[in-house]
């Protein structure tokens, strides 16, 4: 190993296309945050959020939704309503995907995805 140069370069691009394929290919983007959502705005929009499974589920009897909090990447805690088809997939797992918007103050939810 005499001219260890040789190896710098292409060490160098090996580094380079990790890090491209890590940080931007990686399928794991991480936790949203709910102040990214207008509240005005009745956009439908997909946040990954955290099941805070100590506050529970609560049933909303006058409807057929519950509700349950989530977290998101600044630690902001949202009341989250849904369909009660989904209770289950809330129960079981702690990282999920909501697709929905803000309203008055909760997070009205249309589809749940679990990665």
């Amino acid at each position: 190993m005499k001219n260890p140069s040789k190896f710098i370069l292409p060490s160098l691009i090996v580094v380079i296309a990790a890090v491209i394929y890590f940080f931007y290919f990686s399928t794991f983007k991480g936790l949203g945050a709910f102040s990214d959502f207008d509240p005005y705005s009745h956009v439908q929009r997909d946040i990954t959020v955290k099941v805070v499974q100590d506050q529970g589920i609560k049933n909303l009897y006058q409807t057929n939704q519950i509700m349950f909090y989530a977290e998101d990447r600044n630690g902001e805690q949202t009341p989250i309503t849904v369909s009660k088809n989904f209770t289950r997939i809330i129960e079981q797992h702690n990282i999920i995907t909501l697709t929905g918007h803000i309203c008055n103050g909760s997070f009205q939810v249309a589809d749940i995805k679990v990665d």
